[in-house]
């Protein structure tokens, strides 16, 4: 009996290790929620989105670290013990080391390319579990060649649910045409509607 009460008394105390934890993530300078913050346990392989309105509930160990990390945004990590319902996240302030004015120039915008299902170049499959990765690539020619940089992307969409989610992501490509160095470290996150949809994704 007593071997059979020592492994109940252990059982408890390490389910009551876990703790849930539910919490805002706010913009302190005008108390705005700040959408979609990437919530994660430090060290441990877990991890939250925050909703819309900056929401997010997360079950962690009590004496563990949560990372917050958003688009424009410091990323902060707190301990898990010390969150109260509202957690701040710091807007970041980018240093401009030199502006340079010029005379005004008249802009060009160019269409880089279009959808074509037979013109996507790499293509990541896996089980119905998990989620499957597209890459297309851009090769120079004479026309991408006179673009500086890249305004806006439409994608073309086909979701079964409502509101999904996908990170957009943007890289250089080597010789071989293959995805080298990321352009764009910072999260890009799109939400689509259910069925076929082309979201307007301003960079």
């Amino acid at each position: 009996m007593k071997n059979v009460f020592f492994i109940l008394v252990l059982c408890c105390l390490s389910f009551n290790l876990k703790a849930q934890i539910t919490a805002t993530i706010k913009n302190p300078t005008d108390q705005k929620p700040i959408p979609y913050v990437n919530i994660w346990v430090e060290n441990e392989n877990i991890g939250v989105t925050a909703d819309e309105n900056g929401n997010f509930t997360i079950a962690a160990p009590a004496n563990s670290k949560l990372v917050f990390n958003a688009l424009g945004y410091d990323d902060k990590t707190i301990e898990a013990s010390k969150i109260d319902g509202i957690v701040y996240l710091i807007p970041k302030v980018f240093e401009l080391k030199e502006v340079i004015v010029s005379s005004a120039k008249k802009t060009i915008e160019n269409k880089i390319g279009t959808f074509k299902s037979n013109g996507i170049n790499s293509y990541y499959g896996s089980s119905d579990n998990y989620p499957y990765m597209v890459a297309r690539h851009f090769s120079n020619n004479e026309n991408t060649l006179k673009t500086s940089f890249i305004k806006t992307i439409i994608p073309f969409c086909k979701s079964d649910i409502d509101n999904a989610k996908f990170r957009l992501r943007l890289f250089e490509a080597d010789k071989d045409g293959q995805p080298s160095i990321e352009i764009f470290k910072e999260d890009i996150i799109v939400i689509v509607k259910k069925g076929n949809s082309k979201p307007f994704i301003d960079l």
